[in-house]
């Protein structure tokens, strides 16, 4: 996630993760903290009999309405994941959806060696299977890339908050007034 995630994901990316350490430690900590769930969803190459390699990803984990977003973290990290926290609750999901918890994820990426062949859309898939298992109705994340938010369209995912990133503010300051695009709050629910 940190070699080819970080690259190419626009607010990342804007930041300059790359070269702050501090941030790359706070999304590794997020990162782990969430796979504790052991809910990850990922694409394997089979290279040989006992050896696969991850191609792509798909940080999924639960959000439960009784979870707390005080969570302070460090370095620019901290900017992302208050724009993430505000867009996510601009949408009200657990309102809107009369859920209690629903599938949320922090990053998708697919290796660009991979890219093309559909490995992010059938990531994306996948999430049905574990919304099932676990008896969840929905899930929603906030995309950030042009490129994800197509493929999430295209999976069925509709979009709850749309913001274009040159004029979208907290407290009164726009972030991204160079970034062109948006991010996105999408959902798709599973009948």
């Amino acid at each position: 996630m940190i070699k080819y995630f970080f690259p190419r994901e626009p607010l990342s990316s804007n930041h300059n993760f790359e070269g702050d350490k501090l941030s790359l430690d706070e999304a590794r900590k997020m990162w782990l903290q969430i796979l504790k769930q052991e809910m990850g969803l990922v694409a394997l190459l089979d290279e040989d009999e006992n050896q696969f390699q991850i191609v792509g990803a798909n940080i999924t984990g639960i959000s439960h309405k009784s979870d707390k977003h005080d969570i302070k973290m460090k370095g620019e990290w901290e900017k992302i994941n208050k724009i993430i926290n505000t867009i996510t609750s601009e949408g009200n999901l657990f309102e809107r959806y009369g859920v209690d918890s629903y599938l949320s994820a922090m990053g998708l990426s697919v290796h660009p060696e991979f890219h093309g062949l559909g490995l992010g859309l059938k990531l994306l898939e996948c999430r049905e299977k574990v919304c099932k298992h676990f008896n969840l109705k929905m899930t929603a994340t906030v995309f950030t890339a042009a490129s994800s938010q197509h493929i999430a369209k295209k999976c069925g995912f509709h979009t709850i908050v749309e913001h274009e990133y040159r004029t979208y503010a907290i407290d009164g300051e726009i972030l991204y007034p160079n970034l062109n695009g948006k991010i996105s709050l999408m959902a798709k629910v599973y009948t």
